[in-house]
C-alpha cells in the first residue's frame, strides 16, 4: 500500500466569493467557490466555515453548503474534497457574509490495485460517531 496524501490544515481550504449579478428584484448575489488547494495529495472532510447567521434569499443545495447553527456552516454535507477538488454555490442577501474555515478533518487517499481508500479521522465527534465514520469507510472499500 502506498501512501499518497499527507496531513492538511485549514489552510488547505480557500475560499473564494465576489459580488455578481443581483436578482431580478435587485438582491445581491455572490458566488462562492470552496476548494482544495493541498499540493501534497490530502483530502478534506467535515469543512466548517465561520458564517455568522448565514442566510439566502436564494435556495441553496444543503448537499453543497448549510448553516447548522450560528456561525458555523457546512460545507459538501461533511463528505470530502479531494486535491484540486472545488465546489460552488451562490447566495442572496442583502450584504455578504465573511466566510472563513473554522475546522476540517484531514484524511489521507490510499492506492491499493483498483481500489482507493480514504481514511477519515474524527476530530470532537462522540465515540458513536467515530464509529460510524469508520463503519462507513470500510463498507464503501468492499462496495468498490
Amino acid at each position: 500500500m502506498n501512501r499518497v496524501g499527507a496531513t492538511c490544515s485549514k489552510d488547505d481550504i480557500a475560499i473564494f466569493q465576489g459580488p455578481t449579478t443581483p436578482l431580478p428584484n435587485g438582491i445581491p448575489t455572490y458566488p462562492v467557490q470552496v476548494m482544495n488547494v493541498c499540493v501534497s495529495g490530502c483530502s478534506v472532510s467535515n469543512i466548517h466555515l465561520s458564517c455568522g447567521w448565514f442566510s439566502s434569499a436564494r435556495l441553496i443545495n444543503p448537499q453543497l453548503f448549510k448553516r447548522i447553527c450560528f456561525d458555523d456552516c457546512l460545507v459538501n454535507n461533511g463528505e470530502a474534497l479531494g486535491p484540486g477538488e472545488s465546489l460552488s454555490f451562490e447566495y442572496a442577501n442583502s450584504f455578504s457574509y465573511p466566510l472563513s474555515v473554522s475546522s476540517v478533518t484531514c484524511g489521507w487517499w490510499f492506492m491499493l490495485p483498483d481500489v482507493y481508500l480514504t481514511w477519515k479521522g474524527c476530530k470532537m465527534c462522540s465515540t458513536t460517531t467515530t464509529n460510524l465514520l469508520l463503519k462507513t469507510s470500510v463498507l464503501n472499500v468492499r462496495d468498490k
